[in-house]
């Protein structure tokens, strides 16, 4: 397995694993059907799959920065959506799409890779219409969840990830920031929720893409973790899931506010 179908695996699980609370969200924060939207960073489809489904006569302008990636998408996406959907190579850096056009923008697990997150919030205020609503879903990995047992190299991973990502310009701490962000950039009646999702919830077994040995042995062969280390990874996954009292729980941050 390469490593894009490797990642692209464990997000289409992570976003089957949360979903439903997020559908939750979306309703507590007002989102009506029959609105034109946009989905930055759609990568592969996934979520704007589950877009297209709940929300049946809204249109969807679907983007990401990557030309590859959009391809994807093509290919994942090969449904009639009834001329709903537009799937366009775009970053949200340095736009070239056209301005007020947007009644709803969704950034989700966007913002953590953005090396200039507040750029990305002028450039989406000028797509959005006036009162136009900004949805913004991501993590922080000081506070990611929890498992009980506790696994100390799963901390270890956050962190390796982490540093990784900050060398490459992101931020996997953007989680923290999300309201500060959206009121520096103007925008008002902003909310700020944390959503938990738990093994109570969903079952233990749904967090295995979460925590999954495939991606430890992909990081193996790329050199980003030692043989020593991925077997001690590996064996704390096997432990932690062979337990009838082991606990986990995910936590996603997320902001919404409205253009002036």
């Amino acid at each position: 397995m390469s490593k894009i179908d490797v990642f692209n695996e464990k997000m289409k699980s992570q976003i089957n694993m949360s979903w439903a609370q997020e559908e939750k969200v979306l309703d507590l924060l007002n989102v009506e059907d029959g609105k034109s939207v946009l989905e930055i960073g759609c990568g592969p489809g996934f979520v704007t799959e589950k877009l297209l489904n709940k929300y049946p006569n809204s249109t969807f302008t679907a983007t990401d920065y990557s030309q590859q990636t959009i391809n994807h998408a093509n290919e994942y996406l090969m449904v009639d959506t009834n001329n709903r959907l537009s799937l366009i190579q775009d970053d949200i850096l340095n736009s070239n799409l056209p301005e007020g056009k947007y009644d709803l923008a969704i950034a989700r697990y966007v913002f953590q890779h953005l090396n200039d997150p507040s750029l990305a919030i002028h450039n989406i205020t000028k797509l959005l219409k006036s009162g136009g609503q900004l949805i913004i879903i991501d993590v922080d990995d000081d506070m990611w969840g929890m498992l009980e047992p506790s696994i100390q190299e799963v901390k270890n991973l956050l962190k390796k990830f982490g540093n990784d990502q900050k060398a490459g310009g992101g931020n996997r701490l953007i989680g923290r920031d999300l309201w500060k962000l959206m009121d520096d950039g103007g925008y008002i009646d902003v909310n700020y929720l944390a959503l938990p999702i738990t093994s109570h919830q969903i079952g233990l077994q749904a967090f295995t893409k979460l925590l999954d040995t495939n991606q430890i042995r992909m990081l193996y062969s790329y050199g980003m973790l030692s043989k020593d280390e991925a077997i001690k990874i590996i064996d704390s996954f096997k432990d932690f899931f062979s337990s009838d009292d082991s606990y986990a729980m995910s936590l996603l941050f997320i902001s919404s506010g409205f253009k002036e």
